[in-house]
Order: C-alpha cells, then structure tokens, then sequence
C-alpha cells in the first residue's frame, strides 16, 4: 500500500506543471489514503461511497462508537435519523457477527477514518430508492453538524444507481458490466450452455470471493447439487477444489457446467 500511495503522489506531481494538472482526485471510499495525497499536494478530494446511504449510515456510526458490537437482539430495532427502525434482518452481516470476517469489517469502518476532510462525498443511491435521502445523506457523517452548525454545509452528492448503461438507457456503448470481477469471467460460454436448458432448470450456486467453507460442508453442498434433480453452475474458486469429494467432477459432468 506504500508503494502505491507513494505511486499517487507521484502521478499527481507529475500532472501539476503540465496543460492538464489534477485539481481533484475522485477515489473509492475503501481507499482512505487517496484523500491525503490529494490534501498532501493540495487539491480537492471527493470520496466515492459504493455503498448504499441506509449501510453507510450504519458503518459510520459504529466507526465513531455510537453502535456498540456485536448488536444484540434486545437492543433492536436501531433507531438511526432518516432511516426507519432496523431490526436485525436488515443490518449488515458484519453488525450481528463481527468476529466472522475481522478484516473486511476493518476494511468498512477505515472508510469513515478521514471523510470529514473530503471536500466532496459521492453517493451511490437515489432518492426513490432509499426514501428519506436528505436525512440519509446527512447520517453519512454525524459529526459534521457539530462542527460547521448546520445540515445545509454538508457536501454530499447522490450519483446513483451506478449499474451498466446496458441495465438503464443504452446510451453508454459497450457498458456492460461492472467489472468488479476478480477473475475473467466466462461469459459467453455461460449463455451458450445455459440457452441448451430449459427455462428454470439450472441451479446457481456461489458463496462469494470471501467465503471459504470447511471441506465438510463442500462435501455436503456437493451431494445436494448431485442428487438434485437440476442442471447447475457451482464457482468454485481453484483454492476451494481441494475440497470437492475426489469422484464429484466425474460423476456430474453431464449436469454442470465447469467454470
């Protein structure tokens, strides 16, 4: 991370004396340190939260010490300002189990660890979508109020929904993924064999880029899929082969589709 801070400063430096010199460095809210290079060499900063307005409200407080963890049921519903009460449904996995991915939940909060300095914070909703936005964009950071006295001083920008152009008005040529993906994936080779099954006849299963489960639980979610009646689309990641029962590839190559 060393490097590739002291890369920033760096590409910023090299741009200052040019026709074209950075005046604002928009970065991803899970990247904290990109807001010091840009007050390091004196230009504005604007954190982009990827986040919805309803999760960030709930991670900032917990990074300030307003929500204490793990939540614990007699402490629900949460009462936060501009968001209805939140029972523990719908909080954040991380909020009722902090021990499960410690690292990840760091990687969260971090994201809170110097936005107040942000000239600028970008968020990805909008108003339909999350309701009372005016309140929720103002929970972003509480501690803001308390320091410049008024709601109206608060510099954040709704910029959402950020999904592919395809998925809105076609205008953007070629938008058609994210790409957030950690792997290439395969996707034309996907929708060649999907278009060979029937409609509703093919299971999906994938438990994330974090998750890694135990070789027995692999095993059981492997017999599952064998003696299921659907075709099916297992991503296992190559780390996680090992775990497949040693006859599973063979015995379901007519029912899946190795990716």
């Amino acid at each position: 991370m060393e490097q590739t801070y002291k890369s920033q400063v760096l590409l910023a430096t090299r741009y200052q004396d040019s026709s074209f010199p950075v005046n604002c460095v928009v970065y991803d809210s899970f990247l904290p340190w990109a807001l010091d290079v840009a007050k390091e060499k004196g230009i504005y900063g604007a954190s982009f939260f990827t986040n919805s307005a309803t999760v960030c409200a709930i991670f900032s407080r917990i990074h300030r010490g307003l929500i204490s963890l793990p939540v614990k049921p007699d402490e629900t519903p949460l009462l936060l300002p501009g968001l209805p009460p939140l029972n523990l449904p719908d909080l954040p996995s991380f909020v009722l189990a902090p021990e499960s991915h410690p690292a990840y939940l760091a990687m969260n909060l971090r994201q809170y660890s110097n936005v107040e300095k942000a000239d600028w914070v970008f968020g990805n909703t909008f108003e339909k979508l999350e309701g009372q936005c005016k309140e929720l964009i103002y929970v972003f950071y509480d501690s803001l109020k308390a320091a410049k006295g008024v709601w109206d001083l608060w510099p954040a920008k709704l910029i959402g929904p950020m999904v592919p152009s395809a998925f809105l008005d076609g205008r953007i040529a070629g938008d058609k993924g994210y790409g957030a993906s950690l792997w290439n994936p395969l996707g034309s080779e996907t929708i060649q064999w999907l278009e060979t099954k029937p409609r509703g006849s093919v299971a999906y299963v994938s438990f994330g880029s974090m998750v890694s489960l135990a070789a027995g639980q692999m095993e059981e979610v492997a017999l599952g899929l064998k003696c299921c009646d659907f075709d099916f689309i297992w991503v296992v990641r190559e780390s996680e082969l090992g775990k497949l029962p040693p006859e599973f590839a063979d015995s379901t190559k007519k029912k899946v589709l190795e990716v």
